[in-house]
């Protein structure tokens, strides 16, 4: 019996994803290619929580390809908005890495959750924003969820650390404006300052004494 499981369970992962039909492919293609019109010709009993082999629904085909037409399409279906693929990734962790403000837009306002942890650091999607500088994405997210600016990750790293680390000095004066804290520490004892230092950022310079200015040392 054991060897008849150990068997069976070896041919569902041999075998599973050739069961995605040719209309299923299509589908995936058409979200992936914005073609609206192949998806409206769907059954009604269509699976709209379909996800080809690497675990990518409809709707993260659409969003990572910037396709927003389709993703306002899918968003009325029965999609999972806070589906992740086999990478861990969602579809606003797509749109927010493409800097996509319409489509993060999107996302957010149909409830994607914000508070979703990604990675081995177990980071917010604030984070990505701060690497790739979506101010008005992150603008969006903490209108929705203002604790997330000094929410850190499991390394005691902030999001302005991540957007002074990633050089996007104009969204970290922006969160320094909003009140990100720039005194704690990581958990290996680095500081706001050193994480600046990193990034070479000269004494006397914006993001310096706006640093300074609340409290920071150099």
């Amino acid at each position: 019996m054991k060897w008849f499981v150990m068997v069976s369970l070896s041919l569902i992962s041999a075998f599973g994803q050739a069961k995605i039909s040719t209309a299923q492919k299509r589908a995936l293609d058409a979200a992936a290619e914005g073609k609206i019109e192949d998806l409206r010709r769907l059954p009604k009993s269509f699976n709209w929580t379909l996800s080809d082999s690497n675990g990518e629904s409809l709707l993260i085909k659409a969003v990572s390809t910037g396709q927003s037409e389709a993703v306002a399409f899918l968003l009325k279906k029965k999609v999972k908005i806070n589906h992740v693929d086999k990478a861990g990734n969602s579809a606003l962790l797509y749109a927010v890495s493409n800097n996509d403000t319409p489509i993060a837009a999107q996302l957010i306002g149909a409830g994607a959750d914000l508070t979703l942890k990604y990675g081995k650091k177990k980071e917010h999607i604030l984070f990505e924003a701060a690497r790739v500088g979506a101010r008005e994405i992150a603008d969006q997210i903490l209108a929705k969820s203002p604790s997330l600016l000094n929410e850190l990750n499991a390394d005691g790293e902030s999001p302005l650390m991540a957007a002074i680390a990633g050089a996007q000095t104009q969204l970290a004066l922006h969160w320094i404006q909003k009140g990100a804290s720039v005194s704690h520490k990581t958990r290996d004892g680095k500081s706001m300052a050193d994480y600046a230092r990193s990034q070479d950022v000269k004494d006397g310079s914006p993001l310096a004494q706006a640093l300074l200015s609340q409290g920071e040392t150099k």
